[in-house]
């Protein structure tokens, strides 16, 4: 009988849990994996990955299509003809042509593209490598799925607010966006938790999901609308006095004065001299005259201030004109006004006594938790900002920031060295002319370097270091896409897309390709064979979790205060490698090794987690991630007093937003209308009568992510595509549960299996997102299913329709149709839209 061993390590199968499973392993080989519950660990592992003793876990581990090998193209792009190469070669000719490309066009035509972080080290690694390479130019999946609601929250409270709620206040109710049974399985555990505690739950979601059934009140809402629905609330809360006055009058900025002349806010170095810029003024009623509060000092020139919340204000300026102010929160107040409940219901399609329902029940049962699911308003283009900062308002004046709505700050940096330092401090690191070489730095300014700058300067006085780069610093891809359409001059050339399917996840799949056609070089440092690595010219083959160290979780990082380690239970199967490895191989050829000292991974992590392995005696991580495995330090309630503010301009959390001021957008939220809605363009309408929502992550898969493993696609087989019964019942011929339909917009058909239901509105359809089919032939033009069921070959991406100030691009209510597939129900696709 051979060796068996039991390791602990993590999974990442989902990016945001890193959940603790042990490896049992046979004379080396990995033969079962089970949940350890000693550590910490989901108690039912939604995604599949721990069913039947991990049995998916170990297809993906062994699996067929896993990427082995380092391959380099041996014929034309697109052909899906590769030779195996060694790793020196591959390395060797990949520095290479970036080198010649970098002295020919500059280092920003060269892109890094990246996902969903699945592994720790890909979280720092691209920004470390492109500092050393001095290329600025990144684009990510942020705009769609988190990187809104990270960024928003900065600019609110000057942090990421944690999704997880603190142990000391069990929240009275709980609101819950979107299906995050499927797309954030962890967070929907606390809301089962909190169903069956008696908690108040409220579900906000156009369809019937797991979590509108355990919903008490259920707001079926028309795609899109939601910041309606928020200002109704906002409205109901301010009108019958529901908030945390004392919170909203001493923690936030609503006093401040704002001029009516400007829209500014009001510094107090327009009023006196020497004084700070980031000191402001607020409105004295005991003097009957103006204050100064010094936000670097955090506290007032005078004693006693007691602040006016409401009102308009004559202040003269220290010219000696007299200007007229009003509060922020008066300005917050006239921008609600109009939204009574009726006019909620007409632009959501919910009753106004449901919205007051609702409103009150939250408001009456405090403190409450706000939970919006991962790719969920991050797609609400062109309001994806807006919504986040209404309902990061809403928190704010209820009093729960820092109470039941966590304001964690980073993991001590003093134990383990933070994401920003491993980055190498991007905003420190570029020089301004650097910095506008990002595509769309200044159209997208919050996406950008602009809106990265502001925010980390006030992040690293409060907190020592600023949040990553990785999530809230990148170019606009679809600005990136057209340039590279139009051969303008400064065009991206190169890509390295690291842990992403391009083809797959952003708008407009034909964009995408028609611009991937374009460049020179395409490297993919992958899994398994996607549609964009087949339109590359190497592809490099990744190590997974059994084979590499961890320190995560991936998607939180350090920024919620509580870290995961574990260490590779077995070495890299074949010539597997992690991120780390390749980027310190390019680094070293390239000339700027000397950012890379440490051997591998585990080296790196060993020196980074100095300060943790001495605090807990252990030698290095291995011995860390064994004996211990996780560290959650106590969260501290209030925070905020024991910092006397925020990590904001004015050290408060802001109702009025300076930093978006300052990138001049509009300080406080405002409705919009989502770009493609019935009211926006009704014609449209006319030949497309249905709405498409082409949002929320699905189970078995992450995004685009495992669809090649055996037993979670057998979980779904095929994409599935909500339709009501009276909707299909009227369709042309009619159409039946589980026949094959067109789902048609102005940018292409898909077709994906009907599933009927009654919990959708009839004038909507919701389809699966990022379906593609590995076991399709991957060269052109199947390019393994692109062109049959995935949702972004019917998206838009202009411009001009995305969020203007995160970029989001539209991802949800669109003008659509569907019909019947007469044809037969093969998977070659509409090869008419192919190109």
């Amino acid at each position: 009988m051979g060796k068996t061993e039991i390791k602990t390590t993590t999974c990442y199968g989902c990016a945001h849990t890193a959940c603790f499973v042990k490896a049992h392993l046979e004379d080396g080989k990995l033969v079962k994996v089970t949940p350890d519950r000693e550590k910490i660990c989901v108690d039912v592992c939604t995604r599949g990955f721990l069913a039947e003793d991990g049995k998916a876990s170990i297809e993906y581990h062994y699996g067929d299509k896993r990427i082995n090998y380092p391959l380099k193209r041996a014929g034309k792009r697109g052909e899906n003809k590769w030779e195996r190469i060694s790793w020196d070669q591959a390395l060797d000719e990949i520095a290479a042509k970036l080198g010649d490309l970098k002295k020919q066009y500059g280092p920003h035509t060269v892109c890094l593209a990246t996902g969903t972080a699945h592994h720790s080290d890909n979280n720092w690694v691209p920004w470390r490598w492109m500092v050393g390479f001095r290329t600025m130019n990144k684009i990510g999946n942020e705009q769609i799925c988190y990187g809104v609601q990270f960024i928003t929250s900065e600019q609110t409270f000057g942090w990421p607010n944690s999704p997880f709620p603190s142990p000391e206040n069990v929240p009275k109710s709980m609101i819950l966006v979107g299906n995050t049974h499927e797309t954030v399985p962890n967070i929907f555990s606390l809301f089962k938790m909190a169903a069956l505690m008696g908690v108040k739950l409220i579900a906000v979601d156009p369809r019937a999901t797991a979590s509108t059934n355990l919903s008490s009140i259920w707001l079926q809402i028309r795609p899109g609308t939601d910041i309606a629905l928020w200002f109704s609330w906002l409205r109901l809360i301010i009108q019958n006095e529901w908030f945390d006055k004392e919170f909203v009058c001493d923690w936030t900025n609503a006093p401040f004065l704002v001029r009516t002349d400007t829209g500014k806010i009001l510094r107090a170095e327009e009023l006196v001299d020497n004084v700070p810029k980031d000191a402001f003024v607020v409105w004295n009623t005991k003097t009957k005259a103006s204050a100064v509060w010094d936000a670097e000092e955090r506290k007032y020139l005078d004693e006693g201030v007691e602040k006016a919340l409401t009102g308009t204000y004559s202040v003269k300026l220290k010219s000696g004109e007299s200007i007229e102010c009003k509060t922020a929160w008066t300005l917050l107040t006239e921008r609600a006004e109009e939204w009574t409940p009726e006019k909620a219901a007409e632009v959501t399609g919910i009753p106004a006594s449901k919205i007051v329902d609702a409103c009150e029940t939250y408001a009456k049962n405090q403190p409450s938790l706000f939970l919006v699911s991962g790719h969920c308003y991050d797609a609400f283009a062109p309001g994806s900002s807006s919504v986040f900062r209404l309902q990061n308002i809403i928190k704010s004046i209820m009093g729960n920031m820092d109470r039941t709505e966590m304001l964690t700050g980073c993991y001590d940096n003093k134990k383990l060295v933070s994401i920003y330092e491993m980055e190498l401090k991007p905003d420190e690191a570029f020089s301004e002319e650097e910095k506008k070489h990002q595509p769309g730095w200044d159209r997208f300014r919050a996406l950008t370097f602009k809106g990265y700058d502001l925010k980390a300067k006030y992040e690293k006085k409060q907190w020592g270091v600023a949040s990553n780069a990785m999530y809230s610093n990148q170019g606009h891809p679809h600005i990136m896409w057209q340039d590279m359409i139009d051969e303008k001059p400064d065009r991206t050339r190169a890509m390295i897309i690291n842990g992403s399917n391009p083809m797959i996840k952003y708008g407009n799949t034909k964009r995408v390709y028609e611009a991937m056609k374009k460049l020179d070089l395409i490297v993919s440092l992958e899994f398994t064979m996607t549609s964009s690595a087949v339109m590359g010219d190497y592809v490099l083959p990744m190590s997974d979790w059994f084979e590499r160290p961890e320190i995560g979780p991936s998607t939180p990082c350090d920024i919620f205060n509580f870290i995961h380690v574990s260490d590779a239970v077995m070495p890299p199967e074949f010539e597997r490698r992690s991120d780390y490895d390749v980027f310190k191989g390019l680094a070293e050829r390239l000339g700027f090794g000397q950012d890379w000292p440490w051997k591998d991974l585990t080296e790196c992590y060993n020196w980074r987690a100095q300060g943790l392995l001495k605090d807990y005696g252990c030698k290095d991580i291995a011995e860390f991630a064994e004996k211990v495995g996780f560290d959650y330090p106590p969260p501290i309630t209030e925070q905020y007093k024991l910092w006397n503010g925020f990590a904001t301009p004015t050290a408060k959390a802001e109702i009025w937003s300076v930093i978006l001021e300052e990138l001049e957008y509009d300080p406080i939220p405002y409705f919009v209308e989502p770009a493609m809605s019935p009211r926006n363009v009704p014609e449209l309408y006319e030949e497309y009568p249905l709405t498409l929502i082409g949002i929320d992550r699905h189970l078995p898969n992450y995004h685009s992510q495992f669809y090649e493993v055996p037993s979670l696609r057998r979980m779904m087989p095929e994409p599935l595509v909500d339709i009501h019964f009276d909707t299909a019942r009227m369709a042309s011929p009619p159409i039946n549960n589980g026949d094959w339909v067109w789902i048609e917009t102005r940018k292409g058909r898909i077709k994906q299996r009907a599933r009927l239901t009654f919990g959708i509105d009839e004038k909507c359809v919701k389809t699966t997102h990022h379906f593609w089919y590995p076991e399709m032939p991957g060269e052109e033009p199947y390019l393994h299913g692109i062109w049959v069921s995935n949702t972004n070959v019917l998206t838009e991406d202009d411009p001009e329709m995305c969020d203007p100030v995160f970029g989001s691009w539209p991802h949800t209510a669109l003008p659509c149709r569907i019909y019947k597939v007469v044809d037969g129900t093969n998977l070659e696709g509409d090869k008419s839209r192919q190109v």
